[in-house]
């Protein structure tokens, strides 16, 4: 079986990695020229662990991460909307949720794949498929002929694109800054703030750094004429401790800027054998923390639909019916959650505060369970 990968993001790589256990002959191909291994951090929920240790990622590899504690909620004004103690798991928290620098995961997962597997400065540009296989147009001129081809090209997915011309991606209204900066974790409580139309987080990661972001309610592609880190000192000016002394260490080279995006649940992916994985079949906004752990589970169990199938055509179907029935609703409570992050309306964000400082402590246990359970 000859497997063409487009895109060598987290989805990508983890696909690799899965497909080759089953014996296939694998190429990734990777728009960029040059692998940089660029972002900030990545939390990794239990879900997304099991799928690392599936695709035998080293357990000193998954060690090198941090966390503590749930995240805490509080009010722009540092005063706590939720209580992470008063959870509850039949975890340890390091079985729960861990953040790493995201390329440590990308590094970890790199190492797993055969040599040569992930080919640069590959852009796609079309495919055809026919009876007897499927063909690969490359921006070079290269083409190359497989027997499945797998889009886990992002959000801007050309693969999609050809599969799926109407799926293209919705603004979220806010854009999102991210960072990680060496700080005294002590000076930290694990969580995130909410104010009108924005929010701020902070979490622990290896080697006392901590990672941050930042989002607030704009216009997309609206840039900061004074540069970002001055932009968002202005915005949280008057925001709970340490969070002016994190942007203050924080260089406006280090900082990652994006407007935030998502797609509308797709009801098929792929057609033959063609399919989608990660976030060119289900992009989400980062509310949850799953895009990564999703594209993670996808990877699993496609290898496991595969392995326990006669007929790839059939497995792909299956595999896609399984995944879109787990990603949809997240889809739609990654951005119901960020609708109610943007409100500004004094009455609305009152709202809110009193839902989340209500909220039971078993409601947001099972809800959080849910999201962890996975069977691949």
């Amino acid at each position: 079986m000859n497997v063409v990968i487009i895109g060598a993001g987290i989805g990508g790589l983890s696909a690799g990695i899965a497909l080759q256990q089953l014996g296939y002959s694998v190429k990734i191909y990777e728009k960029f020229s040059s692998f940089k291994l660029l972002g900030a951090g990545l939390t990794i929920w239990r879900n997304a662990l099991l799928g690392l240790r599936e695709l035998g990622i080293a357990e000193a590899a998954l060690s090198d991460s941090s966390m503590h504690s749930l995240a805490s909620l509080r009010n722009w004004d540092g005063a706590y909307l939720s209580d992470p103690n008063a959870v509850s798991l039949p975890l340890p928290i390091t079985e729960v949720v861990r953040v790493f620098p995201r390329a440590t995961v990308q590094h970890s997962l790199l190492d797993q794949l055969a040599p040569d597997t992930v080919q640069l400065g590959q852009a796609l540009e079309t495919f055809t498929q026919t009876d007897t296989g499927i063909t690969a147009t490359f921006n070079t001129g290269h083409t190359v002929n497989c027997d499945l081809l797998i889009g886990a090209d992002g959000i801007h997915s050309k693969v999609r694109q050809q599969l799926h011309p109407h799926s293209t991606p919705v603004y979220a209204g806010y854009t999102a800054w991210r960072a990680i900066v060496p700080f005294d974790q002590a000076q930290c409580v694990a969580g995130e703030t909410w104010g009108p139309r924005k929010r701020f987080g902070m979490f622990p990661i290896r080697h006392d750094h901590m990672y941050w972001y930042a989002t607030e309610a704009a216009p997309a592609n609206e840039y900061a004429a004074n540069g970002e880190k001055k932009h968002l000192q202005q915005s949280f000016a008057d925001w709970h401790a340490p969070i002016q002394d994190l942007l203050a260490v924080t260089p406006d080279s280090a900082i990652l800027r994006n407007d935030v995006y998502d797609i509308a649940p797709l009801k098929t992916w792929g057609t033959g054998n063609v399919t989608l994985l990660g976030d060119a079949a289900h992009a989400m906004t980062p509310n949850l923390g799953q895009g990564a752990c999703q594209a993670i589970e996808s990877a699993v169990v496609l290898r496991n639909t595969l392995r326990d199938a006669s007929n790839v055509t059939q497995a792909l179907r299956a595999y896609e019916a399984k995944r879109i029935k787990r990603t949809t609703p997240m889809i739609k409570q990654c951005r119901q959650i960020g609708k109610m992050g943007q409100w500004h309306n004094p009455a609305g964000v009152f709202l809110r505060n009193t839902l989340m400082q209500s909220l039971p402590a078993g409601l947001q246990q099972k809800q959080l369970l849910k999201t962890l359970d996975v069977a691949f």
